[in-house]
């Protein structure tokens, strides 16, 4: 089992529960018998780059990835993982590897609201809402990898107006 695909099933475990092997790299749990499966497939990323402080950041951005088995906001209950390609590469970044990056986990949430995960990319328009994602960029920059959950708040309205916060 290579490296990155023994970091992927020990992070996949931190996010997802016990895992169960199927075809290929992709893993599953299932939740309850009504609950639909969550999987982790490492084969389904995008690869991103931003230029920061001087120096471009290339990432493997898995988004917008369901961390619950039923979920009542299905937009805000997601997750965002970006890990720096040259750990895929052998790499190392500040010291650490594949098998020793540290794992920060930054969030949006304020004063129980909803919040969408933070974001690797930066926002196409700044506004009141808007945030920045320098602290993601420095996080990677030093050989961390970022993984930012969403998460229902307390105005979240399901879709028959009750609150599901």
């Amino acid at each position: 089992m290579s490296y990155c695909r023994k970091y992927f099933t020990v992070f996949a475990f931190l996010c997802f529960g016990p895992l169960t092997s199927e075809a290929g790299d992709a893993f599953s749990t299932k939740n309850q018998a009504d609950s639909k499966d969550l999987k982790f497939d490492v084969s389904k990323f995008v690869t991103q780059s931003v230029e920061f402080q001087g120096s471009t950041i290339k990432v493997r951005a898995y988004e917008k990835l369901s961390y619950v088995g039923r979920p009542t906001d299905v937009s805000k209950q997601v997750l965002n993982i970006y890990i720096p390609e040259e750990y895929f590469q052998g790499g190392s970044i500040n010291g650490y590897s594949a098998n020793s990056a540290p794992i920060f986990f930054p969030n949006r949430i304020g004063g129980y609201m909803p919040a969408d995960p933070a974001s690797f990319l930066p926002a196409e328009q700044a506004g009141p809402n808007s945030s920045s994602n320098r602290t993601i960029l420095t996080a990677l920059s030093k050989g961390y990898i970022v993984a930012s959950a969403g998460a229902r708040g307390r105005t979240s309205k399901g879709a028959d107006g009750t609150s599901i916060g």
